[in-house]
């Protein structure tokens, strides 16, 4: 039986849902607080039941939505992983909102730290599996010790119908490299998003070349990424080694490494003429204003990725527009090249 995997335009930040059949999901991550899109979504859907809701890292760009989420569904999740920081913020806000709606028992059953599990199975029924591919217990800690949560953060693996998509969260070049050691072999993906949006993996451009032609084989990769992001995320030169490889990226949201910002807008009214759908992500049209200049935010390139993943393999929906859209911002935005394009010189 085919499932869709969504990977969702939540802006800077990373969201993605696994649609199974009979009104039921799994959810990796929220993305941040604010207009909750995976919610939007579930809700559209109808979705009856959310199978496990899966916080990989205490970061509120991956857990911002996931209070509401779960004040929604109350009743109706199976099971909650995640990894509690010192100073995490959702669990006050859980505690605080949720708890109260949740018997002692319930609360205590519904919640699980996500490393410390025996089983690596989060989640299997006759046909999907999600596996945990990382942390253990002893990463994790020594992300707390270490202060850094994206040392902690879960890489997960989607397994159905023979084939695999890979989830990296934020986690480093070292948990991907210790995956490998454990396994004695690389993990070959239909999809794998880029870990911490195309940003800081603590990698030299050896070990990045190392992580994605030895390490994990992938045909697609995702970018989850903000037009308006402080971080410089994604990283041009991230980008450009990995399409090197011959692997066709996505991102899920544009920024001026590939388009000037004078001409943001401008693309957003050519993506809208492609024909992908808007409904999707985050926002049609966001402007800020900062020392009186207005600036674009939330533009748009892939926007929300939708897979589908059937005995047949994995097909990425409207794929030939995806690709299309790279075209078009080469050919008619002004000075505007994809990074992901390979004679592409931005920087």
């Amino acid at each position: 039986m085919a499932i869709n995997c969504f990977f969702l335009d939540v802006g800077q930040g990373t969201s993605q849902i696994i649609r199974l059949t009979n009104n039921r999901a799994i959810v990796i991550d929220t993305g941040s607080a604010g207009r909750n899109l995976c919610l939007i979504l579930l809700k559209a859907w109808k979705i009856r039941t959310i199978e496990a809701l899966i916080l990989t890292h205490d970061h509120s760009d991956h857990t911002g939505g996931a209070v509401e989420i779960i004040q929604e569904y109350q009743h109706n999740i199976k099971k909650i992983y995640f990894n509690p920081s010192d100073n995490t913020t959702f669990l006050i806000d859980l505690a605080v909102v949720v708890y109260p709606l949740l018997t002692d028992s319930l609360y205590s059953e519904l919640i699980e730290c996500i490393c410390v599990r025996s089983s690596r199975s989060l989640y299997k029924d006759t046909e999907n599996e999600i596996e945990l591919l990382y942390p253990s217990s002893n990463d994790y800690a020594i992300s707390i010790n270490n202060n850094d949560l994206n040392y902690g953060a879960g890489i997960v693996l989607l397994k159905s119908n023979n084939r695999q998509i890979l989830f990296s969260s934020d986690a480093p070049y070292s948990a991907f490299e210790q995956i490998y050691q454990n396994r004695g072999k690389p993990f070959v993906v239909d999809i794998a998003t880029i870990s911490h949006h195309g940003g800081d993996i603590n990698a030299s451009p050896e070990q990045l070349n190392n992580l994605f032609s030895n390490i994990l084989k992938t045909q697609y990769a995702i970018v989850s990424v903000g037009t308006r992001n402080s971080y410089h995320h994604p990283f041009p030169d991230t980008i450009k080694t990995i399409a090197n490889l011959g692997i066709e990226i996505f991102c899920t949201q544009i920024t001026s490494a590939c388009c000037p910002e004078e001409y943001l807008e401008m693309w957003r009214y050519v993506r809208d003429k492609v024909g992908l759908d808007y409904s999707l992500s985050t926002f049609q049209r966001d402007i800020t204003v900062k020392n009186d200049q207005e600036l674009s935010r939330n533009v748009a390139c892939a926007g929300t990725i939708i897979a589908t993943i059937s005995e047949n393999g994995t097909i990425i929906k409207q794929l030939d527009d995806l690709r299309s859209t790279k075209e078009k911002l080469k050919n008619q935005i002004p000075n505007s090249s994809p990074c992901c394009n390979l004679s592409c010189n931005c920087e």
